[in-house]
């Protein structure tokens, strides 16, 4: 995300009563009882509101039970998904508050960011830790949900934004749902009047979620299926504790950088995972998602995605069961401190890398990288492939009605996530039937090529709801245009 974001820290600070109040919202921490037919029933202590959400469903078809009793990938050893009925519950909460919208217009309006209206909502949040799985394992994650305020139950359910986050650390605590920036970009499309929910990823976790198991970065499935039970877990909470309103089933994935790769392998999964939602489209802003092609190019060339995919097979490793391998792809005494040094701080970046390929990586992934045959190197290249969208084994489900679509945004200018890659990426994705649009915003850098289509992203969120027919663009992608949020001072 754009540093100039962080700027929210100071705004916040300024305004303490609007942004970090610690006042409780109506309602105490409380789960929603299941009713007779195994679906999600909420009522108030009152018996004001009642809300169902469709009950936990996990595959179910032949092609779906396929991927359910065998996902591993790479040699990893074999495991199951869990369908166990503790999936998608809340265990307890964290903190709920008010949010201050004013304080998020008045950043974008500060940076020349143009929208095409403003919030108009109140919204509050609380966080909340919850169950999952990882590798078939039960395990707790947690989370934020923010909410309109000024809505009553005759409104209607609200539709749910599932929002994936760029990258924030690799250990316990580094996840973004007690980031006051990040809240600020949560609330902001709850002033929308959506249900907005934030996972922490696995291994980031707060409320006491301490794991010995470091976040698995870029590992798609395992980030898909916590935020899929991260939604389930929000219907689970008292309806009190998200605004006194229903939720609607009814979900968009959207995410920015990891959270777009994450975005994506979300959209990948569901008809797998959760075939009880329905999810309406996705949003991946300037993703990693042909992770391959970007492999190569960073570990032929030192540059700002070095770092990153460092990270990324440095915490692959331990998630395929190959931690103590690593000699295999960095030399000493890389091999030993990386896993250390990543999980040491929520802020360790490529400046802590060594200045030469020649002094991190074994002369065989350079090698590999160099003749475009990285793919082939294995497990490594396995572990890189299998979390492509491109690459990957796992098929894309055909699951969705006409009106769903996928909005795949670039950045012309982007130096971390290389965009000639991605649009390769996206005219494979589209070529392959995926219902997917492209944009690439002229002249925007990485971070803010999530912030200037933001314009397009709110309209994108709305047609998808609204049930709109998607008309797909073409798979060779089209060049950089100005995208609707560009800053007015932007030649």
């Amino acid at each position: 995300m754009r540093s100039y974001f962080i700027t929210l820290l100071s705004l916040c600070a300024i305004a303490v009563v609007g942004c970090a109040d610690d006042e409780m919202m109506p309602g105490d921490a409380a789960t929603d009882t299941g009713a007779a037919d195994g679906s999600r029933d909420a009522e108030t202590d009152a018996g004001v509101l009642s809300c169902t959400f469709p009950a936990l469903r996990i595959a179910g078809t032949p092609e779906t039970d396929a991927l359910a009793s065998s996902p591993a990938k790479c040699g990893a050893p074999a495991y199951s998904w869990s369908t166990d009925a503790e999936l998608g519950t809340v265990r307890r909460t964290g903190f709920t508050r008010p949010f201050l919208l004013a304080l998020v217009t008045a950043l974008f309006e500060s940076e020349g960011v143009v929208l095409p209206e403003p919030p108009t909502h109140t919204v509050a949040m609380q966080q909340y830790a919850y169950v999952t799985q990882d590798r078939g394992a039960l395990v707790e994650a947690t989370a934020l949900v923010t909410f309109p305020t000024d809505l009553s139950p005759d409104d209607g359910p609200r539709d749910v934004i599932l929002f994936l986050h760029g990258t924030s650390g690799f250990a316990n605590a580094c996840g973004v749902s007690e980031s006051l920036a990040y809240q600020g970009l949560a609330a902001f499309f709850s002033g929308y009047g959506y249900t907005t929910v934030m996972p922490d990823y696995l291994g980031l976790g707060f409320l006491e979620t301490e794991t010995d198991e470091p976040h698995a970065y870029l590992v798609g499935e395992a980030v898909a299926l916590a935020a899929l039970d991260a939604v389930r877990a929000a219907a689970d909470l008292d309806p009190s504790q998200r605004g006194n309103t229903c939720m609607a089933p009814r979900v968009l994935v959207y995410g920015a950088s990891q959270g777009g790769h994450a975005a994506l392998w979300t959209e990948r999964i569901a008809p797998y995972y959760a075939p009880e939602l329905e999810i309406v489209g996705a949003v991946a802003t300037v993703p990693p998602s042909a992770l391959i092609d970007q492999s190569e190019r960073a570990f032929l060339t030192l540059v700002s995605a070095t770092g990153n995919l460092t990270a990324a097979l440095t915490l692959m490793a331990p998630w395929y069961g190959y931690e103590d391998r690593l000699d295999e792809v960095f030399v000493a005494p890389w091999d030993a401190d990386l896993p250390g040094h990543l999980l040491s701080a929520c802020d360790v970046g490529a400046s802590d890398l060594p200045a030469t390929l020649e002094a991190l990586l074994q002369p065989a992934i350079s090698s590999a990288a160099a003749a475009g045959t990285l793919a082939d190197v294995e497990p490594w290249g396995c572990m890189l492939a299998e979390n492509d969208l491109v690459q990957t084994s796992v098929p894309r489900l055909d699951a969705y009605g006409d009106g769903y679509g996928v909005l795949f945004i670039t950045g012309e200018a982007d130096t971390l996530v290389h965009t000639p890659i991605e649009r390769d990426g996206y005219a494979a994705l589209c070529g392959a039937g995926m219902p997917v649009q492209y944009l690439e915003c002229e002249g925007a850098e990485h971070g803010p090529a999530t912030f200037w289509s933001l314009p397009e992203t709110l309209d994108f969120m709305a047609a998808r709801f609204r049930g709109d027919a998607f008309d797909g663009g073409a798979c060779p992608a089209a060049g950089p245009s100005r995208c609707a949020g560009t800053p007015v001072a932007m030649p």
